[in-house]
């Protein structure tokens, strides 16, 4: 009998001691990053979604528990969307930065807003706030957020051509993109504004020109015929550019602060006589690019109470 007592106490102490061991190698602390960047959306239908990566220490955390999760938004301190959850999918892929393992879970969501008019809304310094059903809540800076719905959208227009300039600044940078228009009505159209999805970038409508076409990696200074500067203070202006057939255009973009932009849309907005319209070129990927990795020391860790 003594030796059942003694052989239960062992067995009791070992699983004991087993589950102090995994409680101690359990991190206290959770740590979240993502690459900041432009979030963009045109929305034309309402299934449309789309995803943000957050890249997380721990593995299967309480932050990616669907079931945990009471609510999420876009905001800063003046702007909010809220957003619907659909569903957050583990991508079984490490990432080291500053000599740390995260693994990446890509949240996919679609905005939580009932419209019938067109809207539009743009937030800069952006914020993922994620609310959990037992009442804390983490906020993670994304970049920026913009979104636009159209309750009607026409086809006068259709792109013929879209080409990407990169020089070599440094790093692969994207200066310019040549933007082919056919019109496909007898009306007469007037491009009236272009303007890139992405919050860092503008483009100076004195400075855009015809042009059929470059040679990939071509100076852009050569083919403007002038320096340019990449990083110059400019706000979107309109334009007026009559595309009775067809027409290409060469768009130089101008660059906020220096960031990796590899994939760009644009917005198109013409006149049919009195009436605006628009048409969306949706994001396209100009060239490969793993260099936010380069940029690794900047990332800000937010770090959370782990449970």
């Amino acid at each position: 009998m003594r030796e059942k007592v003694v052989v239960l106490i062992t067995s009791v102490s070992i699983v004991f001691l087993i589950v102090i061991l995994f409680l101690s190698n359990v991190p206290k602390t959770i740590e979240i990053t993502t690459f900041e960047k432009a979030y963009n959306m045109v929305q034309l239908d309402k299934s449309e979604q789309f995803e943000i990566p957050l890249l997380i220490n721990i593995e299967n955390s309480y932050v990616v528990d669907e079931k945990n999760i009471e609510s999420i938004s876009i905001n800063n301190n003046l702007e909010l969307v809220k957003l619907d959850l659909v569903k957050i999918i583990f991508q079984n892929e490490k990432i080291n930065l500053n000599n740390k393992w995260f693994y990446k879970y890509s949240f996919i969501l679609k905005p939580n807003l009932e419209l019938n008019n067109d809207f539009s809304i743009e937030i800069n310094d952006a914020n993922l706030e994620i609310s959990f059903k037992k009442g804390e809540s983490i906020k993670i800076g994304i970049g920026s957020f913009s979104y636009y719905y159209f309750n009607s959208y026409k086809n006068d227009l259709s792109l013929s051509k879209l080409k990407g300039l990169v020089n070599d600044l440094k790093g692969k940078t994207l200066v310019g993109v040549l933007i082919g228009l056919k019109n496909n009505k007898k009306s007469n159209v007037v491009i009236k504004n272009i303007i890139p999805l992405d919050l860092n970038i503008n483009i100076s409508s004195d400075e855009i020109t015809y042009l059929h076409d470059f040679n990939q990696g071509e100076d852009i200074s050569d083919i403007l015929g002038y320096k340019y500067n990449l990083y110059e203070k400019h706000l979107n202006s309109e334009v007026t550019i009559e595309v009775n057939d067809e027409v290409n255009l060469f768009i130089p973009l101008k660059y906020q602060e220096k960031t990796i932009v590899n994939k760009l849309g644009f917005l198109i907005e013409y006149e049919i006589g009195i009436k605006r319209y628009y048409m969306c070129i949706d994001d396209f990927i100009f060239f490969d690019s793993n260099d936010y990795i380069k940029y690794s020391n900047n990332f800000i860790i937010y770090k959370y109470e782990n449970h």
